[in-house]
């Protein structure tokens, strides 16, 4: 049989059919855990340092420093934005956390959202938020940072774990002692290696699939900015004669109205492309004037929208060509995300929207890079449907070895 710890969320992401389980309380408190493969578990506070140094940079008020905060770590790619610097007199307080390479940064707000990040290449004088804990192993010879790196990413044990642990309401988060009292499972090293590099592998695959979209993205951008060589200032339009605010035509639903499925698709003005579901039954029917803009007036953010969709929460805004004949709304997208100069700030911003100056290429240009868009956007489908499978495969890798 299979002895180990688990939650109830743990026993939820597991196969039954693959694992018998049995649970006592006596193994959970002599931790007396194993696994299929008899490997031994261990308190995450056993073998790593867990936040061991720290620097008050208000000691030093003239010093620049690079700071890396929650949103700093891009949770899709894993990787560290270090552009944001401070001097010591205006850091944040929660900049006081100090990290060598190759040291961990765990996100204690949310960790389900995995802001997790190995450290590479961090510039000198580098200052981490205290939303992370700085994991560093106590003895590679016992457990190396990138296997470390490997569970906190996709071990389903632990991430049942930290769940569990997470406090309730709108800041959900653990705490250092909550980390130090996770257990891991702890097979040999050369099996920890191996699994470092299968999973450094997949995730190599994965990092080529984003390189491609962000080409492709590039292509289209430097494709749309030829549109415009040895164009005159005498054919620029007001965005009020161009486009339409079609916002009145969607039906608008609440966020707490959201389903996590459904027929129809919901878009507000959040960064996610999508915010949620609804059904049509008894609702009236979704917006269907395709392909339109939508801008978000508090968020600045800009989304092109090909299906029937219903509207978020308050502020977001759908544009329209004012006449299809003479503007493609895929070039009208293009155009009003290169334009627009944002504000920042939580404010109205459709004025500043509605203040801009427009270019109007002859229809038969903007549908020629309308149809090209079309092509960048099938290949990028391909290459994120690629990117979800490969996700897939390195979220099966630790059960892989450990069952």
């Amino acid at each position: 049989k299979y002895y180990r710890y688990v939650t109830l969320s743990d026993l939820l992401d597991f196969d039954a059919a693959n694992f018998t389980k049995k649970i006592t309380l006596s193994e959970i408190s002599n931790e007396t855990l194993t696994t299929g493969r008899n490997f031994p578990t261990i308190k995450l506070g056993n073998i790593v340092e867990i936040n061991v140094k720290a620097f008050d940079p208000s000691k030093t008020p003239e010093k620049i420093f690079h700071y890396v905060d929650i949103g700093s770590v891009d949770s899709a790619t894993n990787k560290i934005d270090f552009s944001t610097t401070v001097t010591g007199a205006a850091a944040p307080s929660r900049a006081r956390r100090l990290a060598d390479n190759g040291d961990i940064l765990i996100s204690t707000v949310r960790p389900y959202l995995k802001s997790f990040a190995r450290i590479k290449d961090a510039p000198s004088d580098t200052l981490y938020s205290t939303g992370f804990a700085v994991l560093s192993t106590k003895n590679p010879a016992v457990v190396t940072n990138e296997f470390i790196y490997c569970l906190f990413m996709d071990d389903p044990l632990l991430m049942a774990q930290m769940k569990a642990k997470m406090s309730k309401g709108s800041y959900p988060s653990i705490n250092q002692g909550d980390l130090q009292n996770f257990y891991l499972i702890l097979p040999p090293l050369d099996m920890q290696r191996q699994i470092v590099a299968e999973f450094n592998s997949i995730d190599a695959q994965i990092a080529a699939q984003d390189d491609t979209i962000k080409k492709l993205n590039a292509d289209i951008q430097a494709k749309f900015s030829a549109l415009f060589e040895g164009y005159s200032d005498d054919k620029i339009y007001s965005f009020t004669t161009l486009c339409k605010d079609d916002t009145a035509s969607g039906v608008k639903f609440q966020t707490s109205e959201y389903l996590k499925s459904g027929e129809v698709l919901i878009i507000d003005q959040g960064a996610n492309e999508i915010a949620g579901y609804m059904n049509v039954a008894n609702n009236p029917a979704p917006y269907d004037d395709l392909p339109c803009v939508i801008f978000g007036d508090h968020t600045e953010i800009f989304k092109l929208v090909r299906e029937k969709f219903y509207l978020g929460a308050d502020g977001t805004k759908i544009i329209i060509p004012a006449d299809r004949n003479k503007l493609n709304a895929i070039f009208l997208f293009y155009m009003l995300r290169t334009e627009y100069k944002p504000l920042g700030g939580y404010a109205r911003h459709f004025k500043n929207l509605k203040s801009l100056k427009l270019y109007l290429p002859p229809i038969e240009l903007q549908e020629k890079f309308a149809a090209y868009v079309r092509n960048c956007e099938a290949m990028k489908e391909s290459a994120r449907r690629r990117r979800e499978e490969l996700l897939e495969l390195r979220s099966e890798l630790v059960k892989k070895y450990f069952r």
